[in-house]
Order: C-alpha cells, then sequence, then structure tokens
C-alpha cells in the first residue's frame, strides 16, 4: 500500500499554530507593559531619593530647614527647587517621574510637604522613618507644596496617588522612598503630619 498524505500542514494545524503564537504574543506584550511600568516607578523611586539627599544636604548647610516654596506671589519658580539645584548638579532628569507628561503640566513632577517649606526643621521630626516630606503632584495641580492639614479632599487634589498602578512613590523625612497606595499615608496615622507620634 502507498501513502497519499502529502508533507505539509493541514489547515487545523495552521491554526492552531497560528493561535499559539498569538497567545504568546499576547503574553509577552503583556510583560513588557508591566515590566516598563515598573520601571518608570523604580525610576521615579531614584528621583525622589536624589532629591531628598538635595534636601537633606541643603538643610544641613542651613541649621535643619528646607528652603521656601516659591519667591513670591505669582512665581513659577519653586524656589526649593533651585535651592537645592546646587546639590544634585543640576541633572533635571531628577526633577519628574518618568510617567510624568511634562509637556502638559511642566517640568516638575513632585511637591513639597508645606510643613517643611514653612519652618519645621528636619531634626525636630520625632518619627521621620514614617514622615513624608515629599510626594509626587497630581497632574493639573498648580502649586509647588501641598498642605496635609486642610483635609483629605485637599490632599487628593495635590497628591498623584495611583501614578503607578494603585500606588505613588513618597520621599520620607529619613531620606527613604516608598511605593503605597494614597489611604495608607492616612491612615492609622497622617504620615504627613510632621509631628505624628
Amino acid at each position: 500500500m502507498t501513502d497519499r498524505r502529502q508533507a505539509g500542514l493541514t489547515l487545523l494545524e495552521l491554526m492552531l499554530v497560528v493561535a499559539i503564537i498569538c497567545l504568546l504574543a499576547g503574553l509577552a506584550l503583556t510583560v513588557g507593559v508591566r515590566s516598563r511600568e515598573r520601571a518608570e516607578m523604580t525610576a521615579c523611586a531614584f528621583n525622589l531619593r536624589q532629591l531628598g539627599m538635595a534636601l537633606s544636604l541643603y538643610a544641613y548647610d542651613h541649621d535643619g530647614y528646607l528652603p521656601q516654596v516659591s519667591y513670591g506671589a505669582g512665581d513659577p519658580q519653586a524656589k526649593w527647587l533651585a535651592a537645592t539645584l546646587p546639590y544634585y548638579g543640576g541633572a533635571r532628569e531628577i526633577e519628574q517621574c518618568p510617567a510624568w507628561d511634562a509637556r502638559a503640566y511642566g517640568r516638575l513632577s513632585y511637591v513639597i510637604n508645606a510643613s517643611f517649606s514653612h519652618g519645621t526643621a528636619l531634626g525636630s521630626v520625632p518619627e521621620p522613618a514614617t514622615t513624608i516630606i515629599m510626594a509626587e503632584r497630581r497632574a493639573g495641580y498648580t502649586h509647588l507644596d501641598y498642605h496635609w492639614n486642610e483635609g483629605w479632599l485637599a490632599l487628593e487634589d495635590s497628591i498623584d496617588g495611583t501614578r503607578h498602578g494603585a500606588v505613588s512613590n513618597y520621599l520620607f523625612a529619613d531620606g527613604h522612598t516608598e511605593a503605597m497606595p494614597f489611604n495608607l499615608t492616612l491612615q492609622p496615622i497622617n504620615m504627613h503630619d510632621p509631628q505624628h507620634r
């Protein structure tokens, strides 16, 4: 007997191969997007940490105090940013999160806790490891600082608590950064209050 089958793939086999390739491509795309988002979050945390080191160096040279927020009414230049510029060498890329749209909202994507830009010395904070001094600025928020004592809604208007999925990066008074959900910065303790215990 002779075998009448020809070499090659049947239509069913070809469709199965195409389906497997599509499935693998979809998985690769999902992994690629997640990897990019994770890399942006890590770079953002690094930028915050660098700004934190610059703020700490500034405070060391100025009796423990951080610079004021701005030069005056209507001035778009962040005085704290200009004052700390020499402490981080003017590397402008650390002034914004990679996930931030600088063309739409300006280059600075971080806001400083108003308590520190209006007279609270870093050394006077009883719990520096749980006290936030800088957060990620919400798109459209035009101020250079945020006021933690004006309530939950004011904080939600100024801080982007979900820039990196369900979390955002925060800089703490002891210099470390942490990605966490916005609601955990307020409960069980208000981490924005420099005098919390």
